[in-house]
Parts: structure tokens; sequence; C-alpha cells
């Protein structure tokens, strides 16, 4: 049985989320790393938050800490099934 934990394509969603989120609120890697650091006490620097984005390797609670270091909003499960469906069909 294959471990849906490591879900190729759910961290793919993950890093599109996190990634569009850092555009629309302006955040780099070093600005996000600093606000984590201030606001939450979690010591990242800016090439391992990169890592952990890019590999979708993020564990729900850095997820949620990242999104609410950017200021999110919401966040839309419809959204995030939208395109985590867009990338299982790709491939």
């Amino acid at each position: 049985m294959a471990n849906v934990y490591q879900d190729p394509a759910m961290k793919q969603t993950l890093a599109r989320i996190v990634r569009s989120n850092m555009d629309l609120s302006g955040n780099t890697y070093r600005s996000l790393s600093q606000i984590l650091s201030e606001r939450y006490g979690i010591e990242h620097n800016p090439d391992t938050l990169r890592n952990k984005v890019s590999t979708g390797a993020l564990g729900a609670q850095m997820f949620l800490f990242m999104m609410m270091a950017m200021d999110a909003e919401s966040l839309a499960i419809e959204q995030v099934k939208n395109i985590y469906q867009k990338i299982k069909n790709d491939h």
C-alpha cells in the first residue's frame, strides 16, 4: 500500500500554495525566516526554508506557521483540491 503521507502531488501542492502566498505577500525566504523567528521563535535559515518548500517536506505545523507568518487570510480547501487534482492529472 502506498504511503499517502509521502504523496508527490500533495508535496507539489503545498509548495505551490506557499510560493504563491509568498508572491502575494511580497515575502522572500529571508523575510519569511525573520518573521518566523520574531513572531513564533522558529529558527530556520532562508536556505532551509527554500529546501522545505521546494521538496514539499512541510509538516502541518510548519505549513500553518508559514501561512500565518505571511498573514494569509484564509486557505480554501477547494483551491487545494483543485491544485492537487491538476498536478495529479498532469502526471
